[in-house]
């Protein structure tokens, strides 16, 4: 039993061999020795030359860094090249990280590691987070930018555990294609649709918590996106979220061709003329057309859309308009709201037996 926990916490030697183990970083290595087997892009690679995908790319460079109080020092960063999302470098629990690269002190011991890569969410995001804390711990340092960047950190010991998360481009819009496959293995495009890319890139930086002052040096790739925790930082305590499933996470049904909750079931209205069609997000629409104005005399005019949860006991809670369409008059948002508060109780959603909150955006016409 001994041997086998001495290898399961063995780290990789020469980078890119396997993956790498982001909870158990050792510091000290020789980082030109793990970096060894690959190629350096400055020294081995002609820009006439083409990326030969086979191969791993490197570079490394040299940073002399000085602080506000006038300390001095030299580290070298090693950067990659030419990995793809599909990359599994390094690894922190269930996340997976296609990016790695490495800071070492002036003597080439290893003093610092970053991972990057994208998650498809806020939810795994979150996810990410607590997976930190368990570990670490709840509270923790936090800083957010003007765009909404999040940094928190952790410090343990001898070292300083960084997550960098960049806020998703809500610009951005998806094409999706929903395909059936036949007994044959075929596979037959039966939908499409769009969505709003939601990935969330996040960075995760292990260092050593001496060489804190001189991150904001490093300034190749993404490393630049780190910023130094000192008293102007926050401390907040991380909570577990009630888990919550989003349009996002749905998939589409080979039975009734419709969008549904892996291993479970979308919330449904309570015993009427709504409650037995398959497509909820359809019935939802249908309803706020019929019933959005009873008892209501209401002013506005116009389109919008709104989001809002339905709990695990099949209450609506959270309404929030994300989009007023053009053209609108009066006051649309609150009229989209008590329209929202007017839904019935719903059968909540499930997810491998058990009741789950689920988000969902519809568009409103008055």
């Amino acid at each position: 039993l001994s041997l086998l926990n001495v290898s399961c916490n063995a780290q990789i030697q020469y980078w890119g061999e396997d993956t790498y183990d982001l909870e158990n970083v050792k510091f000290g290595i020789n980082v030109d020795k793990y970096y060894s087997k690959a190629v350096d892009i400055k020294k081995k690679w002609k820009p006439s030359e083409k990326f030969d995908h086979s191969m791993r790319y490197y570079s490394k460079d040299t940073i002399e860094c000085i602080t506000k109080d006038g300390r001095k020092d030299t580290i070298y960063e090693y950067g990659s090249f030419e990995t793809t999302h599909s990359d599994v470098l390094a690894r922190f629990g269930d996340f997976k990280f296609p990016y790695t690269g490495m800071v070492a002190d002036k003597k080439g011991g290893m003093i610092g590691i970053i991972a990057r890569g994208y998650l498809k969410n806020t939810v795994e995001v979150d996810s990410l987070l607590l997976s930190l804390a368990a570990k670490y711990g709840y509270m923790c340092l936090f800083t957010k930018s003007l765009h909404d960047d999040k940094n928190f950190a952790w410090r343990t010991n001898d070292r300083t555990i960084q997550l960098y998360v960049k806020a998703p481009n809500e610009g951005i819009v998806r094409t999706v294609l929903y395909y059936e496959e036949d007994e044959k293995g075929n596979h037959k495009l039966t939908g499409s649709g769009k969505r709003l890319d939601t990935s969330c890139e996040v960075s995760l930086f292990v260092t050593k918590t001496q060489y804190d002052p001189f991150l904001k040096q490093i300034n190749m790739g993404e490393w630049c996106d780190f910023h130094c925790f000192d008293a102007e930082s926050d401390s907040i305590y991380l909570r577990g979220a009630e888990k919550l499933i989003t349009e996002l996470d749905l998939v589409l049904d080979a039975e009734t061709n419709y969008l549904t909750i892996p291993n479970g079931s979308m919330p449904r209205f309570p015993p009427n003329a709504y409650s037995d069609h398959p497509d909820f997000a359809y019935m939802i629409y249908n309803w706020l057309e019929n019933h959005a104005h009873d008892g209501v005399e209401e002013t506005a005019h116009g389109d919008c859309d709104v989001s809002f949860t339905i709990d695990k006991h099949g209450k609506v809670k959270d309404i929030k308009v994300e989009k007023v369409h053009f053209g609108a008059s009066g006051d649309l948002k609150t009229a989209a709201i008590n329209a929202i508060k007017r839904l019935p109780q719903f059968i909540p959603a499930t997810q491998n037996g058990k009741p789950v909150s689920f988000r969902i955006t519809t568009s409103i016409s008055f």
